[in-house]
């Protein structure tokens, strides 16, 4: 593959891609949709990109993006990869350019599901059990190969959800705009805040840094406009969050829905001409996701500001 010239300048670039973590505890909320369209977006841009899934259930990224059958073929045991040290994360990395995706994949297996009690039975490397993910990733060359890593982290907490935010060290989190989805974002921050604290003592390293770089309210707004409810939700998170709220906007899911049935990418759906074009109030999604990608390059929210004006008229009903 070809390494764009394009290099992040801030750190951790010597050692590691820009690498994140895409996760919330809670379904539905639209982690792998946020994970796949960020990734096409960003391949597109000519990054080199690497999505990883951790989600052993099928319906995933890895059935997403065209290759499901792989979640129960013994050769793509990631578990088994992640735990024997004489195998490497490579030997299962699936390239998009052979499968017309614009990002290469490290799929899922059922296995999986198995990872958290495997480490509870101190089974497989030990020197830092927060740390197996990251390790197969630096040691499969990962960082030197990828612009940008994107982890598609189960709806759940445990080992295996530890090990990827320990991997990436920067989180996303995409959350309905709801009161319930509001309550479950600051239980978010206090779990990576918790990890953070845990990779500190077990490293004996207080530089260490975990962040949440984004919240992404991703809710479809019905005929364009939020109801009260959801623009009352809006404007806690926005006064909670405020340097980390994206200005994310999905006037409708319809788009979403069709091009996840079609198991496309908003991209390749939009480019098919066998399915459906955009409708005018779905034409600002593919920016939404372009937006998102910035912000996974650059770490921060503060630095899609300039990309705004490239943007149709987005800004969301609560800012007014």
């Amino acid at each position: 593959m070809a390494v764009s010239n394009n290099r992040l300048d801030t750190e951790p670039q010597n050692e590691y891609a820009r690498s994140v973590t895409v996760w919330n505890d809670s379904g539905g909320v639209g982690k792998t949709t946020v994970s796949v369209n960020v990734a096409a977006a960003l391949g597109r841009n000519n990054r080199d990109v690497l999505a990883i899934d951790l989600d052993p259930q099928a319906g995933g990224l890895t059935h997403h993006s065209g290759f499901e059958s792989v979640l129960s073929r013994p050769k793509y045991k990631m578990r088994d990869v992640l735990l024997n040290q004489s195998r490497s994360l490579n030997e299962i990395v699936l390239p998009g350019s052979e499968f017309g995706l614009d990002f290469d994949v490290l799929p899922a297996h059922e296995d999986l599901s198995e990872f958290d009690t495997d480490i509870d039975n101190n089974i497989g490397p030990r020197d830092n059990p927060l740390r197996i993910l990251r390790q197969g990733i630096a040691e499969a060359g990962f960082p030197m190969n990828y612009d940008v890593i994107i982890i598609d982290a189960p709806a759940t907490r445990g080992k295996l959800v530890e090990n990827a935010i320990c991997a990436t060290r920067n989180v996303i989190i995409p959350t309905e705009v709801s009161p319930k989805g509001v309550a479950s974002v600051e239980g978010l921050y206090s779990y990576v805040s918790d990890r953070q604290r845990k990779l500190r003592r077990s490293t004996n390293d207080e530089s260490v840094n975990l962040s949440v770089i984004a919240v992404v309210p991703n809710n479809g707004a019905k005929n364009g406009s939020f109801a009260n409810t959801e623009k009352k939700a809006l404007k806690k998170l926005q006064r909670n969050y405020k340097n980390d709220i994206v200005p994310f906007h999905i006037p409708s899911r319809q788009i979403l829905s069709d091009s996840w049935g079609e198991r496309k990418t908003l991209y390749e759906f939009i480019e098919d001409d066998t399915v459906r074009k955009l409708r005018k109030n779905e034409q600002i999604l593919p920016k939404m996701f372009e937006m998102l990608g910035i912000v996974v390059e650059k770490g921060t929210v503060k630095t899609i500001q300039e990309y705004k004006g490239n943007l149709p008229n987005y800004t969301l009903e609560a800012e007014q």
